[in-house]
Order: structure tokens, then C-alpha cells, then sequence
């Protein structure tokens, strides 16, 4: 470029102000920075772009999209359930009267905040969690956690009414999810209320348990220690063992007086001894009791009668009979003991009276062990007895302090009971709801619908701005500073036949022929023309020879040149045909002509040199000396990335054509156009190859 623009006398622009490689009216050379710029800083379209980006494949973007969105449909119709709502309605009832017309008031407040406290309570982890636990114990399958368990509740509070909304999939389910917080809420109440309490309360009822244990404490000893006997069962066993005791005593007692009578008198005292032994027996005898007590009631009976009647009566007689009778049993039962007593009791000499004492010091021995043996069983009776009655005294004083807490207890739990603004009432549960609440399958349906052809739409759109594409002609316009497009080939979906002309390569030989573009050098003869690709997919070589041969037909002396060195045509170690390779090593000229007289030269030998040992010398040296026996020279370079020596023969060109095809990378044209582009400036072309029957510059030959 030049350093500053000159402009002459007479409005023409100096030639040391036309940058190298201009192309165009000299005079303009000055504003082409403004204009280029101008034009690359204009708004890009976006309707024009979206219908650029989806012509030609819109009835196939639709159809896939529509499908898309189908699919989406019915899979968002089918995973969308109806929902159904249960309710259960609780009513905070006032405890004290006026409350709710009492405005602003200090008790209306209070009742506000223990209904707030409420529904805060439904709300609570603890309540859900007890509900998760109660519906787990029915249903063993229930997987969901309090907080997903949460999502399926509304708490919703008007003054003093607070209703549980419950939702769910099923009708049934959403009346178990209701009444399982009911009467989760419920239990809690209760237990509220149950702990509710002041001090007194408290204390009253650590008392309450106290004296339970105490008592039962109590109750344990007395069984403990009675056994088999209470309290009344303890004194009779008592009094017959004292009655035995006595009885034992009198026995010892008389047998120990018996032997020292013996003893101290000898036989003197055997008769005293004998007769002390009768009167006891018969004063001990029950018999001769019950005699004396007949007796005495058959004497009054006898003594009544004779006031009544006269001696000779009967009944007096009959009466003096039966005493008389009486008597003589009663003298009879005396003589009978006396005999009985005296009968081989009593010793009468003095070796029997020794072995009488020897045999009653015997039982008294034998009895003493049974003597002190009612002894111990007596006393421990009695101490059984004393301990009993004094728990039994224990015992009732508990019952009675136990039954006076409780009684205090209850009337204290009664007076906390309406302590608190308000109590709780369930006013309905739960009810199995008719029909849904909500079926949103259809709105869902019609949201996949939109989804689905919005993510292929979207996907194509995000497609073509990650990775945008040249389809059609006027996409090229889209470059920037991209230079004019001279030539555009024939339609790939073109089902003529083969042999059919394609009026496209004739277009753009006569768009190079008017081109403005100035030679490179006014010395040579040649117009020298490189064609290459901005891809492998780009057929660069039938699209240089099918120009070659245009120009041949013009009746212009052309060569076509095979420069491109991954060509198929490049001859193989050992062939014997000499090509541009050579031509280069050793200027030997070889060509061949075809039926249309275009000069080719083929690519040459595989083992002549590497592409990587092309010189820049070598290549303009080649160029001029062609240049100076042909009219158009045209060299077919391949894809201009793979080729080293691309680079040299594009800066011998007058004109270098990129050739492109439909869905090629924007990145890659745009990178080789830059890379030609700082090369050779202002002497490159586009020339759009293959062609869509939907591009706008698309006419059937």
C-alpha cells in the first residue's frame, strides 16, 4: 500500500497513491478504504439471515421439528398425572367470650398468635415426619421423604378456621395425605395439652408418682412379711398359739408340782396329790361345765314353777325329775373322774412313787423343746402383728394422700385446660374428592409441542451460528471484505445429462475477460490465472481444465497446468512422462493437447522433489518463460492449505480464483481468502462450484 494519496491537477490520482494490486477506477483508489469499511460495519439482517439459513431446507425443518414436537407432545400429555385435593378443616374455638369482637385488644392478639402458633405446628418437620411414619406403617411401598411429603400440603388460615390441603395423583391418596396430618396434628394437640402446666402441676404430679411407689413400696412389705397370713388371719394364729402356750405352761407347771409333792411327802401325799389332780380335772372337764350350766337353768326353771303352780303338779314334778336326774349324771361323771384319775395314776409305795417322778421329769423334758418352740412361734406372731398393723397404718395414711393429690391434680389440669385463648375442633375430615382439581395433560401436551419444535429450530439456528456454512451464492456476500463472485457452476441436483454444456464456466471465463483487474506485468504476454479450493471436497481440477478449455475454444493459445500435488494424476516412480515437476527442475517443456485444444501439462514425477523444496526463484522463473508462449495460463493449485508452493505461484498470478462449494465452513473459506487475500491482493475472485437448485443465481443450462 502506498504511504499517502496524491491527487493531480487535473482530478486524476497519481499512480504513487494506487496501492499494489488495486483493482478498479484508479480514480477511486483514495475512498476504497471508506467504502470497505463502510461496508463491512453494515447491520447484519437477521430475517434475511434465518431465511438465507433455512432455504431450501424449510419443508424438512418443519417436518422434523413438527415431529419433534409430537413426540415431546404426547410424552408430557402421557408423564403429566391429574391432580386431586382433599381437605380437612380445623376451628380454633374461643375459650373465653367476645374474644374475636374485641378488635386490637391484648386477648384478641393472644388468640391471633396461638392460631399462628397452629398453623405453624402443621408446618413443622416433627408433624410431617410423624405423618410419613403413620402412612409408612399402611402403606410399606410409601418412599416419599417430609420434604417431598411437604410438597403434596397447603396450610391455609382464615382468622380462626385452618384447613389441610392435601394433593395428589390419586383421589384416595390425597384423602390419606389430609388425614394423616389431621390426625398426626391431633395426637400432638393432645400432647400439648397433656404437658401443659404450671409449677403446681408439675410438683403435683412428681407427688402423685411418689406416693404411688411408696405405696406400692408399702404393699409389697406387708405381703412380703404377712405371707400366708393378714392381718386378722395373724392375730387368730396368734391367739392359738398363746391358748396352746398356756396350755403347755399349765401342764409343765402341774407335772413340776406333782413331783415335788412327791418329793418333799412321800406317800403322805399321795391322796393330797390325787385329789388336787381330781378337782383340776373336773374343773377343767367340759362336760361336768356344761352339767353345772343345765343345772342351774333347770333350778331357776324348777323355782318359776313352784311360785306358779302347786307341789303336786305335773310340771313341778316333772321338773324336780329332770334335776334330780341331772344330779345324779353330775355325781356319777365326779366319781367317774375321781376313779379314772386315781386308777393306776398314783403310786402307793415307794420304789413305784420314784419311778413315777423319773417318768414325769421325763416329759417334762420331752415337752420344754415344744414349749419354747410355741414360745418363738408366739413372739414371732406378735411381731408379724405389730409390723403389719403399723404398715397397714402407713398404707392408709398414703392411700389417703394419694387420693387427695390426684383429686387436687385433676382439678389443677382442669383449671390449666382453659388457660389457653383457644382449643382445637375438627370441624370435617378429609372426604374422597369427586373429580380432579387440576388436569393440566393438555397444557403440558401443548408446551412438549412447543419445546420439541423450538429445540429443532433452536438446535439448527445454534448450529449455523457455532458453525456457520456457505449453501447458496449470496452467503458469500455475508463475508467480510470479501471480493466479488465471478463464476457460478453448475447445480449439484442437476440430473442432465453429463454431456450437457454448462453455460456457468462460459459465464465465468467472460467475467475474468472484463474484469478490470490490471496484468501483473504489461511485459508478459499471459494472463495467468491460479484456481484453488478452501477444501479436498472442492473439484478445483475439472473446474481448471473445464476453463482452460473455454478459453482453448475462444482461440486463445491456454495451457492447464497440474500444480496440485496431491493430483491422482501425479505419475507414478519409474513413468516415463515428464510434467510440471520437471518443468521445474529442468524447464523441460512437456504438454499434451486434447480434443477442445487446451494445452495440459501434467503433474510430473512422485520422485522429482518434495512440494516442501519448491523455491519462490524457481516458480516466477517458470511462470515468465510459459507466460511468454501461451495467451491464459491456468494452474490448478489444489487445496491452497496443503500446497508450500501455493503460496509462490499465487503471487505470479494476475488472478487467483477460490472455488467453493455448498455446505463449506465459513471459518475455512474465510481463513484461505485471508491467507490469498495478504498474498496477492485485490487479485482474488470467488467462483461458487456445485450449486443448489434453490440458490437465487441458479439457472438451469
Amino acid at each position: 500500500m502506498n504511504s499517502s494519496n496524491t491527487i493531480n491537477q487535473d482530478g486524476s490520482v497519481s499512480q504513487a497513491a494506487v496501492p499494489v494490486g488495486y483493482v478498479g477506477n484508479p480514480s477511486l483508489a483514495h475512498v476504497s478504504s471508506f467504502v470497505d469499511t463502510a461496508q463491512a460495519t453494515q447491520p447484519i439482517d437477521l430475517i434475511l439471515w434465518l431465511a438465507r439459513i433455512s432455504r431450501g431446507k424449510l419443508p424438512r425443518l418443519l417436518l422434523t421439528a413438527l415431529a419433534m414436537g409430537s413426540l415431546l407432545a404426547i410424552l408430557f400429555f402421557l408423564k403429566v398425572s391429574t391432580k386431586y385435593e382433599s381437605q380437612a378443616v380445623i376451628r380454633v374455638a374461643t375459650t373465653q367470650p367476645f374474644i374475636l369482637y374485641e378488635g386490637n385488644s391484648m386477648a384478641s392478639r393472644t388468640f391471633d398468635a396461638f392460631v399462628q402458633a397452629q398453623v405453624g405446628m402443621l408446618a413443622g418437620t416433627i408433624l410431617l415426619e410423624n405423618a410419613v411414619n403413620a402412612i409408612r406403617k399402611l402403606d410399606p411401598e410409601f418412599e416419599l421423604t417430609p420434604t417431598q411429603f411437604q410438597n403434596h400440603l397447603k396450610i391455609k388460615e382464615e382468622k380462626s378456621v385452618i384447613r389441610i390441603i392435601a394433593n395428589a395423583d390419586d383421589a384416595k391418596t390425597a384423602e390419606q395425605y389430609a388425614n394423616t396430618m389431621l390426625d398426626s396434628y391431633l395426637e400432638a394437640q393432645r400432647n400439648q395439652v397433656r404437658n401443659k402446666g404450671s409449677y403446681r402441676e408439675r410438683e403435683l404430679a412428681q407427688r402423685e408418682v411418689n406416693l404411688t411407689e411408696r405405696l406400692d413400696t408399702k404393699l409389697e412389705e406387708m405381703l412380703e412379711l404377712g405371707g400366708e397370713y393378714g392381718i386378722d388371719s395373724a392375730i387368730l394364729a396368734h391367739q392359738s398359739k398363746i391358748e396352746l402356750l398356756q396350755n403347755s405352761t399349765f401342764t409343765l407347771e402341774e407335772l413340776q408340782w406333782t413331783i415335788d409333792e412327791l418329793e418333799a411327802h412321800g406317800e403322805s401325799s399321795v391322796s393330797r396329790v390325787t385329789d388336787d389332780a381330781a378337782l383340776r380335772e373336773l374343773v377343767d372337764d367340759d362336760a361336768l361345765d356344761s352339767m353345772l350350766f343345765e343345772h342351774s337353768i333347770k333350778q331357776a326353771d324348777l323355782a318359776r314353777l313352784e311360785l306358779r303352780y302347786q307341789p303336786t303338779s305335773r310340771k313341778v314334778v316333772e321338773a324336780k325329775i329332770a334335776l334330780s336326774v341331772l344330779e345324779d349324771a353330775m355325781t356319777a361323771r365326779r366319781d367317774q373322774i375321781k376313779t379314772l384319775k386315781m386308777s393306776g395314776e398314783m403310786p402307793t409305795n415307794a420304789e413305784s412313787i420314784e419311778l413315777k417322778i423319773n417318768e414325769m421329769k421325763e416329759k417334762i423334758e420331752r415337752l420344754k423343746p415344744q414349749h419354747r418352740r410355741l414360745e418363738d412361734e408366739a413372739r414371732q406372731l406378735n411381731v408379724k402383728i405389730v409390723r403389719l398393723k403399723s404398715l397397714d397404718k402407713e398404707s392408709i395414711v398414703l392411700r389417703e394422700l394419694l387420693d387427695e393429690t390426684k383429686r387436687t391434680l385433676d382439678r389443677v389440669r382442669l383449671e390449666n385446660r382453659f388457660d389457653v385463648p383457644g382449643v382445637v375442633e375438627v370441624v370435617s375430615r378429609a372426604q374422597v374428592p369427586l373429580e380432579a382439581a387440576e388436569d393440566n395433560r393438555i397444557l403440558f401436551g401443548l408446551i412438549g409441542l412447543i419445546i420439541g419444535i423450538g429445540a429443532v429450530l433452536g438446535a439448527h439456528v445454534a448450529k449455523n451460528i457455532v458453525q456457520p456454512i456457505i449453501r447458496f451464492s449470496d452467503d458469500l456476500g455475508a463475508l467480510k471484505s470479501a471480493p466479488a463472485v465471478v463464476g457460478f457452476l453448475r447445480s449439484r441436483d442437476d440430473n442432465q445429462s453429463k454431456a450437457a454444456s454448462d453455460l456457468g464456466i462460459y459465464r465465468l471465463r467472460n467475467n475474468i475477460q472484463l474484469s478490470d483487474v490490471p496484468p501483473l506485468s504489461e511485459n508478459r504476454r499471459a494472463r495467468v490465472i491460479a484456481v484453488t479450493g478452501d477444501r479436498e471436497q472442492v473439484q478445483t481440477d475439472h473446474i481448471a481444465k473445464r476453463l482452460g478449455e473455454t478459453f482453448a475454444i475462444s482461440g486463445m493459445k491456454t495451457l492447464f497446468v497440474e500444480a496440485n500435488p496431491n493430483t491422482k494424476n501425479i505419475e507414478q516412480s519409474g513413468a516415463q512422462k515428464p510434467g510440471w515437476r520437471e518443468y521445474l527442475a529442468t524447464t523441460e517443456l512437456k504438454v499434451e493437447s486434447n480434443s477442445s485444444g487446451l494445452s495440459v501439462m501434467k503433474a510430473g514425477h512422485e520422485d522429482t522433489f518434495m512440494d516442501q523444496q519448491i523455491s519462490f526463484t524457481r516458480v516466477r522463473e517458470a511462470i515468465a518463460q510459459l507466460a511468454d508462449q501461451y495467451d491464459v495460463i491456468i494452474l490448478d493449485l489444489g487445496p491452497f492449505s496443503q500446497s508450500m508452493a501455493a503460496e509462490f505461484i499465487v503471487t505470479q498470478c494476475d488472478l487467483s480464483l477460490i472455488a467453493t462449494r455448498p455446505e463449506t465452513p465459513t471459518g475455512s473459506l474465510k481463513r484461505t481468502l485471508h491467507e490469498v487475500s495478504g498474498l496477492c491482493p485485490q487479485r482474488v475472485q470467488l467462483v461458487m462450484s456445485e450449486m443448489l437448485e434453490h440458490d437465487p443465481r441458479y439457472q438451469r443450462a
